[in-house]
């Protein structure tokens, strides 16, 4: 217990800084308590009164100014040296034990001027996911325990990984003295979430009372991440007749895991009037995932089932960032026409033999005819105009 004591003394007296739960005592209200201690009945008189301590601490009464620490004054104060026993311990009981610390650092300390006090030493952000949003963010209240207005003279990071961190500085005010504590300002620390890893760096907050470093550490998960070939505007497919369905090629995507760590798919769904075929070896499916870097595809269809403009989306909600993504659908369904064959004659002119002899046959030439409509084509005759002079096979 002597040895803490000690050490929150020191802190106080060189700028340094502990723990905001035990900040280093108070400089300001140890002067307040040491030239005017509260009065408490019966005692009809205070510190402030003649009989009890010097109001100068260089003409104070020995035994107590000997005693530079707060076990020291806490001994010296209970055997009622300086004055002082009346106002400590349990009954009556004025001074707590962090009045004492206050009072032994002011005794330590009487010409001190602006002392700087933090918060924290350390900043330990939890650890966060790749790409989070808001980012992870945490604050430092650097008080004024001294005597002396505090004035901040720079608070900059270094270090490693020093630009994966940003600060906000609220610190631009002086910090005046106050016996309660309420002399202080902020400095905001926010850890960068766009490159995946542990990082560390350093806060260093200079000023006139102190410099005090703060080490600052944490990490990036990585995390999957979507990306697509497809148009920003959508797949648009074409007109397609009520009953029928477009080919998957139409349709094609192909996602990209463009994130730091693998990609798994949640679910994979499309609205009315569109389909997914699944069937190649490479399409995404919620039971395969997908390595950093690597791609599937996911084809699209469209079936209309009523004549007008269709629109849909395709969702893709996965284990990465952004989830889910969306890509926009549309198409226009069309009534079915009426099928019907379409005949035609390859060569479509007509057929010329030139000058034969005659009593001789020409070489045999030939014409095709093809189907070209939705329907098939009944051939119901066929006619030769001149069928003694040419002769038809087939």
């Amino acid at each position: 217990m002597f040895f803490s004591r000690i050490l929150m003394v020191c802190l106080a007296s060189y700028g340094l800084t502990v723990d905001e739960s035990s900040l280093a005592a108070n400089l300001a209200n140890g002067k307040a308590l040491y030239i005017a201690t509260p009065n408490n009945a019966p005692f009809a008189f205070n510190c402030a009164d003649v009989g009890c301590h010097k109001l100068t601490v260089d003409n104070n009464f020995p035994n107590l100014e000997a005693k530079k620490n707060s076990a020291g004054i806490k001994s010296a104060i209970a055997a009622g040296s300086g004055g002082m026993g009346v106002f400590y311990g349990p009954v009556p009981g004025v001074l707590t034990n962090a009045n004492i610390d206050d009072i032994a650092a002011y005794i330590a300390n009487p010409g001190s001027g602006a002392v700087l006090a933090a918060s924290t030493t350390a900043l330990t952000f939890p650890a966060a996911a790749f790409g989070a949003n808001p980012a992870p963010s945490q604050t430092v209240n650097v008080v004024n325990t001294g005597l002396a207005s505090l004035s901040i003279t720079s608070a900059n990071l270094s270090g490693t990984n020093a630009a994966e961190f940003a600060l906000t500085n609220n610190c631009a005010t002086a910090v005046a003295a106050t016996t309660n504590g309420t002399g202080k300002c902020t400095i905001n620390v926010t850890m960068k979430t766009d490159v995946v890893g542990n990082k560390g760096a350093t806060l260093t907050i200079v000023s006139n009372g102190g410099t005090q470093p703060i080490t600052i550490t944490g990490s990036i998960a990585g995390a999957a991440s979507v990306s697509s070939n497809a148009p920003p505007t959508g797949l648009a497919f074409p007109d397609t007749a009520i009953g029928s369905t477009t080919a998957a090629t139409i349709g094609a995507v192909t996602l990209t895991n463009s994130g730091a760590a693998s990609l798994s798919f949640t679910a994979l769904t499309v609205s009315t009037d569109f389909s997914l075929d699944q069937s190649a070896a490479t399409s995404c499916k919620t039971s395969t995932p997908v390595a950093i870097g690597r791609t599937c595809t996911l084809n699209v269809r469209f079936a209309p089932g009523s004549v007008g403009s269709k629109t849909g989306t395709l969702s893709i909600a996965h284990s990465g960032t952004a989830s889910p993504a969306t890509i926009n659908l549309s198409g226009k369904g069309i009534a079915t026409s009426t099928p019907t064959p379409a005949a035609t004659l390859t060569p479509s002119s007509a057929l010329s033999f030139g000058n034969q002899t005659v009593g001789t046959a020409s070489t045999t030439q030939t014409t095709t005819l093809t189907n070209g409509g939705s329907k098939v084509l009944t051939i119901a005759n066929i006619q030769d105009s001149n069928g003694t002079e040419f002769v038809r096979t087939g």
